[in-house]
């Protein structure tokens, strides 16, 4: 048997991790095989061995609904998934506006369902609580409106919107963003569980994420024995 899976998001899904400054410069380290989605896929592989898995990783760093929206053809339709991983939030809060996030929302799930594609939604991580030491200088600016948005609730609007949008197309939804919530009110510093200090998680948080990804197949039977 063989099962296609796409993930369709942002930088998270992409696998970009630290920014590092060399020579001057700054670059972004870019890593694939260490995002949520190959890992998820080494887990389904150890769990269902009689069936063949093929993902496709369409994230890409920087994007919101606006670019998700005009790609959806070529990184979503033209493959024809058997499931599709959702996972848009963090590169839409700075416009503070859960409405518009919604109605978007709509579009392409709208465009999912009449599609017929197994579709599972994934809330993001959070961002930055506060402008750590170490944050590139590049992104002091960043950092600072991306701690506004999460200390004054714009991310926790964002997700609960997501939510109620995934419940009313009937989709599955992974609920990461609950995940990182929770260390949060343990006293975990999650900004330091993001190697940018911005928005990326480090590597051993997409384990995370494909812990969370995973359970939901199972508990939704989503992958045939």
């Amino acid at each position: 048997m063989n099962k296609k899976i796409v993930c369709f998001g942002d930088s998270v899904t992409q696998g970009c991790f630290e920014i590092l400054k060399e020579n001057g410069a700054y670059e972004l380290i870019v890593d694939s095989s260490s995002c949520y989605g190959e890992k998820l896929i080494e887990k389904l592989k150890t769990r269902y061995a009689n069936t063949r898995f093929e993902l496709i990783n369409s994230g890409v760093s920087g994007d919101g609904l606006i670019e998700g929206i005009a790609r959806a053809d070529r990184d979503v339709f033209a493959h024809n998934p058997d499931i599709l991983i959702f996972c848009f939030m963090l590169n839409d809060i700075s416009r503070r506006d859960v409405d518009w996030y919604g109605k978007h929302l709509e579009f392409l799930f709208d465009r999912f369902k009449k599609a017929g594609i197994t579709t599972l939604v994934m809330s993001s991580n959070m961002v930055n609580k506060y402008v750590a030491p170490d944050t590139p200088e590049i992104h002091i600016k960043t950092a600072e409106n991306l701690a506004e948005c999460q200390n004054s609730g714009v991310l926790d609007a964002y997700a609960e919107k997501l939510k109620e949008k995934t419940e009313k197309y009937g989709f599955y939804y992974a609920d990461a963003y609950a995940a990182w919530k929770k260390l949060d009110r343990y006293g975990i510093d999650t900004t330091m569980l993001l190697c940018n200090r911005l928005n990326h998680p480090a590597r051993k948080m997409h384990g995370l994420f494909a812990d969370i990804l995973f359970d939901c197949m199972e508990k939704n039977c989503l992958i045939e024995e």
